[in-house]
């Protein structure tokens, strides 16, 4: 049996029509009101404007919202007086402060590496303790070797064959 072309597309578009009447018969108020929705607390303000830090419960919202920012940008472009104080409070320096102790930093970069010492970068060891009668071992954490202090010169060789074994073992 041959499908006609005719007959093809009269069934596309009475596909097409179902699907339409499903997606219209989901939009309508008194099915959305049979079905449990969910929490608009959870969508209600995930835009949020860069400029004011107000959030919008859509895109479009806060793209309406950005226009009025363009609008008192172009409005501070025209007056001089306006613009030198927008200027000068956009060229302040930001201060980065830490979240775990307080400390500020001028710098981004400064604070990250601050931050080192509150993560623990350095790491820890750990020891395992097995006993010849006990399968299992206690793991007991120990504190990281300390590093030599760079800032003190290199110990001079004494010349007497009183070198360290590590360095013996290189020889």
């Amino acid at each position: 049996m041959t499908i006609t072309r005719e007959e093809a597309e009269s069934k596309e578009m009475e596909s097409l029509r179902v699907h339409a009447s499903a997606l219209l018969s989901l939009s309508s108020p008194a099915a959305s009101a049979s079905q449990p929705t969910s929490s608009s607390s959870t969508t209600e303000g995930v835009f949020e404007c860069k400029t004011c830090s107000k959030r919008f419960p859509s895109f479009q919202a806060l793209g309406g919202h950005r226009t009025s920012h363009t609008r008192l940008q172009a409005k501070l472009l025209s007056d001089p007086a306006a613009a030198a104080a927008a200027a000068a409070e956009r060229d302040r320096a930001r201060v980065h402060e830490c979240a775990v102790c307080g400390v500020e930093f001028s710098m981004g970069q400064a604070l990250g590496g601050h931050m080192r010492r509150h993560r623990g970068e350095t790491g820890t060891t750990t020891v395992v303790l097995a006993d010849a009668d006990d399968s299992g071992g206690a793991t007991v954490p120990q504190p990281p070797e300390p590093m030599p202090d760079l800032n003190y010169p290199p110990l001079e060789d004494a010349g007497d064959g009183s070198e360290p074994e590590l360095l013996n073992l290189l020889v």
